[in-house]
This record gives C-alpha cells, sequence and structure tokens, in this order.
C-alpha cells in the first residue's frame, strides 16, 4: 500500500543568462520521485514561445498508487526573442546632396521595448568596434562609412547597420581660359571634394566699369623691362574705356565657395581680363598679384579660328610666371613660350592649345 504523494520538480531549459533573460523558447519539464510504488506519469514538458517577462508554468507527478503530488511550478521566466532598434541622427544633417561642410557628430538612440538595451556599439572606417557612449565625433574631409548597432540584455544583437557621412570642408577652386565658339573668356569651377557642376559658371552680376577704375598696379619692380612698360602704357591709354567687373560665385556640392572677381575688357577681337579678388567661404577678400590675360584672334570666312594668340602674366621680379601661346590653325598647331626667372622654354602642340589662368589656394597659377 502507497499513500504517500511523490515529489515533484520543475526546470526551465534553456536556463536565463546573467541578466535573467532568454532569447529563444524555454520548455519546462517535470520530473517525480516516489521511494514506494514509483512513478508513473508527469506532466508533458510545456513550451513557453510568448515574449513577457515573469511568466511561469506549472505541473504535476502521479505515483503508481495514483497519488498526485503538489504542483511544481518555475516561475520568473523572462522571453525576449526581438532585436533592439537603433537610429543615428547626425548634427548637422547633410544638405540635399548629401554632404556636410564642416564635422559631424552622430548620436545613436537606441530601444528595446521589453529587456532594454545593454549596450550600442559602433565602428567607424572598419576601426575596429567600440562601445557607444555620448556621440561619434567624425572631422576629417572624406566619405565616412560608420556601421552601428545594439544588444539587448536578453542577447538580441542587432544586425549591422551602416551611415555614410560626407566631409568636405575646403572651398573649389576655379579656372579660365578662352572659348572658340563665343569669343570669350570662361570661368570653369574644380573641386577634389564633393564637386562643382560641370561646364562654364555664368556670372553672378556684370557692372560697367571703366579698364584703370580701382587699380593702381604698374609693374615698378623692373622698369627695364620694355614688354611691361608697354603693357602699363597701354593700359594708360585705356583707362577710360568700357569694361565689365564679373563676378562669379563657383559653390561645391557641400556649399563651400569661392567668389572670383574679374575685370574684362572686350574690344572687336581682343580681350583683356585681370583677376581682381578672391573669397573663399565668406572669409577675407583677397586681392591676388598682379596679373593679365589677353587673347587676340582673328578668323575664318565661316567664323572659327585662325590664328589666337593667349598671353598671360602673373607676379612681379623673381615671381614672376609668363606665358605667351599661337596657334595657327594652317599648321594646326599651338607653340607655347614660357617665361619664369632663370627659366625659359618652348612647347610645341598639336592643335589648339587653350592657357588657364587658376586659382590656388588664394594664389594665381598658368597652366598649359
Amino acid at each position: 500500500m502507497d499513500k504517500t504523494k511523490p515529489t515533484d520538480t520543475a526546470s526551465a531549459a534553456p536556463g536565463p543568462n546573467q541578466a535573467g533573460w532568454n532569447n529563444t523558447a524555454v520548455v519546462v519539464s517535470f520530473t517525480g520521485s516516489d521511494n514506494l510504488s514509483g512513478i508513473d506519469s508527469c506532466t508533458a514538458p510545456i513550451t513557453l514561445s510568448v515574449e513577457g517577462a515573469g511568466q511561469s508554468a506549472s505541473g504535476t507527478c502521479t505515483d503508481k498508487a495514483g497519488n498526485v503530488s503538489a504542483p511544481a511550478t518555475a516561475s520568473n521566466i523572462n522571453i525576449d526573442m526581438t532585436k533592439p532598434a537603433t537610429t543615428a541622427t547626425p548634427n548637422p544633417a547633410p544638405n540635399a546632396g548629401g554632404w556636410n561642410n564642416s564635422a559631424v557628430s552622430v548620436t545613436l538612440t537606441a530601444t528595446d521595448n521589453l529587456s532594454g538595451v545593454a549596450k550600442t556599439e559602433y565602428n567607424l572606417d572598419t576601426g575596429g568596434w567600440t562601445t557607444y557612449s555620448i556621440s561619434v565625433s567624425i572631422t576629417a574631409e572624406g566619405i565616412h562609412t560608420l556601421l552601428y548597432r545594439s544588444i539587448d540584455r536578453a542577447g538580441n544583437q542587432e544586425s549591422d547597420k551602416t551611415l555614410t557621412i560626407r566631409i568636405d570642408k575646403t572651398a573649389p577652386e576655379a579656372f579660365n581660359q578662352f572659348d572658340p565658339a563665343s569669343k570669350d573668356v570662361l570661368v570653369f569651377g574644380r573641386d577634389s571634394g564633393s564637386g562643382v557642376p560641370s561646364g562654364p559658371i555664368a556670372p553672378q552680376s556684370v557692372v560697367p566699369i571703366k579698364w584703370g577704375d580701382g587699380e593702381n598696379d604698374k609693374d615698378k619692380d623692373n622698369k627695364d623691362d620694355k614688354d611691361k612698360t608697354d603693357r602699363d602704357r597701354d593700359d594708360e591709354k585705356e583707362k577710360d574705356e568700357k569694361a565689365e567687373l564679373r563676378t562669379y560665385r563657383i559653390t561645391d556640392a557641400a556649399g563651400n565657395t569661392l567668389v572670383l572677381v574679374e575685370k574684362v575688357k572686350k574690344a572687336g577681337h581682343e580681350i583683356k581680363i585681370k583677376v581682381m579678388s578672391l573669397q573663399y567661404n565668406n572669409g577675407p577678400v583677397i586681392i591676388p598679384p598682379k596679373n593679365r590675360k589677353s587673347f587676340e584672334w582673328s578668323t575664318e570666312k565661316d567664323g572659327t579660328l585662325k590664328e589666337l594668340e593667349q598671353e598671360m602674366e602673373v607676379g612681379k621680379g623673381k615671381d614672376r610666371q609668363e606665358v605667351e601661346a599661337k596657334y595657327d590653325a594652317r599648321k594646326n598647331q599651338t607653340i607655347i613660350k614660357v617665361d619664369e626667372p632663370k627659366t625659359e622654354k618652348k612647347i610645341v602642340k598639336s592643335g589648339l592649345a587653350l592657357l588657364r589662368l587658376a586659382t590656388d589656394k588664394g594664389k594665381l597659377v598658368i597652366e598649359y
């Protein structure tokens, strides 16, 4: 005869992590013990597969004499199988083109509606994973890749997310050159970072002016240079002739700007140009060194170029750079003469070669 109830034990598998959470379903099994008639049966294992905190499952065991044990309960079972979600907020936000022209601070915000966020981490430009604290500071120019993710207290790890940060803090540069089609001088932008629109830049404003207005740039460094003296005399004669003050604003995709002001005088088949000022990113106005450009040409009956003479000069004295180019359509070649202190050279190029006067961090350089 056996009138004693068996004992019953409930066990949950897998067990919780150190934070007391599971991120999979939990199976509660029941095991009985009876020292006389023995165990006949126990409640079948119960699977808990619904997310939630503080869950429990109870069961009993019966011995062969029919005695039923007191219920055994596995309690405080916490299940969270949902990954956390992280958002990245850059400050300042990029412009419509996806670029910033200043340093960027990225805030990572993670949410988890059940077990809670254990940690958030990021990886900037494959530099290894770092636990996030306050913000991620990105200061260097270039295109940066920020990977980020969060892990909740149940051990659910979010899939890596990606934020691309593009930073260009450098203002664009510009160059100008003769246009054989319009017989005018055109300005183009250039930028090695975010880039500038292709094609010539239209002037922001064109103001009538006298050729000699606002200048006192006669070269006093070398009065024995006959060519320079003749050009100064020409300027003196032409000082009251009509000209234009053209202002160009070159803007790159990040919003950096270069304001270029040129004085242009056109008469017949001749154009003369001087760069008057440069201004990068609303900084101080830069007055460049003395510079001159002139283009003189003749055309065929159909309007195409027959000959083109280009002259460019930048600087004074030992810093002076002077380049001349003569194009002959019949020979289909351009002869370029470069005259720099201690350096003279002659270059022959096939076809029409156009000289460029380019800006370079506030300076002017002749390209050929």
